[in-house]
């Protein structure tokens, strides 16, 4: 079965439709490399402060290693987000692709969803597409038009949404 692809510069298909992740995460994403550079600034002149009062401070050799959490922080949630900005959710008349770059995470055929859920996760809703037994989590929250897509699922699926209890 071949892959049907729009040449470049087209928009999709007939009764496709592409969700993008809220601008928001894409602000979000630009001020990492701000706060990650004066983060490395600051852990450079600490380190370069303690080694010259090292007669004062006995353990002046720990500070990078108390900045090094803050760091390793910053650069993990900025590639959460860059993978974030890369995300994508396409509907089509046969199925539901949840995609993160140009990789297919879930691959959900409107035939096969059983039930659709929402509970309720610290302060949060958490959306999930029932597959047989298995859920696959619809991450709603963080794309444009969200409440257009859960409409646009239920009507696809012909099933409502329903509460279901927290785990």
């Amino acid at each position: 079965m071949a892959i049907r692809r729009t040449p470049a510069g087209q928009g999709a298909p007939a009764g496709q439709q592409v969700f993008k992740p809220r601008a928001s995460v894409y602000k979000f994403q630009s001020y990492f490399p701000i706060i990650l550079g004066g983060l490395l600034v600051v852990l450079l002149a600490v380190t370069a402060g303690a080694y010259a009062l090292r007669t004062w401070l006995t353990l002046w050799w720990m500070m990078p290693l108390f900045m090094a959490f803050p760091v390793f922080s910053i650069a993990g949630g900025a590639i959460y987000a860059n993978r974030l900005t890369k995300s994508r959710i396409v509907l089509d008349q046969e199925r539901l692709r949840i995609m993160q770059g140009e990789q297919v995470q879930h691959n959900v055929p409107w035939s096969q969803v059983t039930r659709l859920t929402v509970r309720r996760e610290r302060e949060d809703d958490v959306y999930e597409v029932w597959v047989r037994n298995q859920p696959v989590t619809l991450p709603a929250s963080f794309f444009e038009e969200s409440d257009k897509l859960l409409q646009t699922v239920s009507a696809r699926t012909r099933r409502p949404w329903e509460r279901a209890k927290p785990r």
